[in-house]
């Protein structure tokens, strides 16, 4: 589905860009509004590459500064159909609604170019592009959230009579996606308010203090997803940012077209000085696209490949903590498709005994997201002994209700740590794999907010061993405690206190 929200976008934006053509040579039209519609045209692939290439911090620095150009192109969009509506230039029933869509994405567009640039704004105007996110979010799932490539393409008004039934007919339906859009974002409006409102709930929350034999661990996810020898630039930026925080752990992901042999050892080399200073390493073995034509197709030799997989991480990085399948439930059914609840296990307990066979002494966990009925089936499989699992790490992040989703997911945790307490003693590794928040979309507060939240929460449950703050920088996400221009978000302040309290405390 997110695949198929991105293939829409694009072709929507090819429209865009022959409908600006085919308008501004119609001979009757007003010279003013031609040329509006013809530059907005001629800017529409450059601003879109900017938006996309611009949030990424390897990529995007030399772009950064040009980040205004995606809302001012967004904000010409609007007022083209604005002008195209009241001089009367399109069928109303197609313009309206499409005046309607485009002034509510140049909105949220201005709103998360301001979020991106450290500007405090009112908490409430957050929900604009949260509630954006959320319609879009029909389509591409949690991913319009977090994904550069989550983009709610702007709609050129159309003008004068269609010569063809077909363009009619495509000029019908592109009106009816912008009323739909229209009719989901005011769906989703009431909610986002209530969400990006709700971070302040732990604005006061306090760290527990925790006994020295049973210390919370707090450690950052760095680096984009290991796909190649890692980038100087990423490695630079977050060792530095790690080294000034004094992290007890640090944490990496492995794409399987990435785990080659000279990158594997270009990474090791690359964090040996932590493992040196006792530091504790956690990988975790990603995803690539093409690994849903591989389980469909070939799925025995795909699960041969990734236990091989696993084999050659923990041989060449020695992790301390592994989690050998990202997500299963979340991500890993967005790559590989629907897969009953037990389909995972089979798969987890091979690559579990081959990483012990390797390091018996490694903690290996299972990854939980959604927490619904899947992830409360393996939840409760991967702490008993036969899963051959040492425990579970969460990832806790908001959703679209901000901080009621996130507050929601901490309950659910807690629900799952009663059960097995009354089961008996737990002695299975607890771990928060990742926190994190949406700068962009739901302010840099409400980032701030709910990663103290979750830290919070966690010094308050001794049997969860550390906490992983990510992502270190935006890279494949717009999730980061670095921008793309290279900026410490406001959350890195709160990250280093939650360490320099807890160390403090732990001594």
């Amino acid at each position: 589905m997110p695949l198929l929200a991105l293939t829409a976008a694009v072709l929507m934006l090819l429209w865009d860009v022959g409908l600006a053509g085919r308008l501004a040579r119609v001979a009757e039209a007003p010279r003013g509004w031609a040329t509006l519609t013809a530059i907005t045209g001629l800017l529409l692939i450059p601003a879109t590459l900017i938006r996309v290439v611009g949030s990424s911090l390897i990529d995007g620095r030399t772009v950064a500064a040009l980040g205004w150009l995606w809302p001012l192109v967004l904000t010409l969009v609007a007022l083209q159909a604005v002008v195209t509506l009241a001089r009367r230039l399109g069928a109303r029933t197609i313009v309206a609604p499409i005046v309607a869509y485009d002034a509510i994405i140049a909105a949220a567009a201005w709103i998360e170019y301001v979020a991106g640039n450290g500007l405090t704004l009112p908490a409430w105007l957050h929900a604009i592009p949260t509630a954006e996110a959320g319609a879009m979010g029909y389509l591409a799932g949690t991913a319009a959230l977090w994904s550069p490539f989550a983009i709610a393409p702007p709609l050129l008004a159309p003008a004068y009579r269609a010569r063809w039934a077909v363009n009619a007919s495509v000029r019908g339906l592109i009106a009816l996606y912008a009323l739909v859009a229209v009719v989901a974002f005011a769906s989703e409006l009431p909610q986002a308010i209530r969400g990006v409102q709700s971070f302040s709930r732990w604005t006061l929350a306090p760290l527990r203090e925790r006994p020295p034999d049973t210390p919370l661990l707090v450690g950052i996810q760095i680096l984009p997803a290991l796909r190649g020898v890692p980038a100087p630039l990423a490695l630079r930026f977050d060792t530095d940012l790690a080294d000034s925080a004094n992290v007890d752990a640090i944490a990496v992901t492995v794409a399987p077209s990435g785990a080659t042999p000279r990158a594997l050892d270009s990474l090791s080399r690359a964090l040996e000085s932590y493992r040196a200073d006792s530091t504790l390493l956690i990988v975790t073995v990603g995803w690539d696209l093409q690994e849903a034509l591989r389980e469909r197709f070939a799925p025995t030799a795909w699960q041969r490949e990734r236990v091989q997989l696993v084999d050659q991480v923990v041989r060449r990085l020695r992790p301390d903590v592994l989690v050998p399948i990202e997500d299963p439930n979340g991500l890993g059914q967005q790559i590989v498709g629907p897969r009953p609840a037990s389909a995972w296990q089979p798969l987890l307990l091979q690559c579990a005994k081959t990483a012990h066979a390797l390091r018996p002494r490694m903690k290996v966990l299972a990854e939980i997201s959604t927490f619904d009925d899947r992830d409360s089936v393996l939840v409760n499989w991967a702490t008993t002994p036969a899963s051959g699992m040492d425990g579970i790490g969460y990832i806790l992040q908001p959703g679209f209700r901000g901080g009621v989703s996130l507050e929601a997911r901490l309950q659910a945790a807690d629900r799952w740590r009663a059960v097995r307490a009354r089961r008996g003693p737990n002695t299975s590794d607890e771990w928060v794999m990742l926190a994190a928040g949406y700068p962009w979309t739901q302010g840099e507060e409400a980032q701030d907010r709910g990663i103290w939240g979750v830290l919070a929460w966690a010094s308050a449950r001794p049997t969860i061993s550390g906490v992983i703050v990510g992502d270190a920088g935006d890279y494949d996400t717009r999730r980061g405690l670095r921008g793309p221009g290279g900026r410490l978000r406001l959350a890195t302040t709160s990250v280093r206190r939650a360490i320099r309290g807890l160390n403090e405390a732990a001594r």
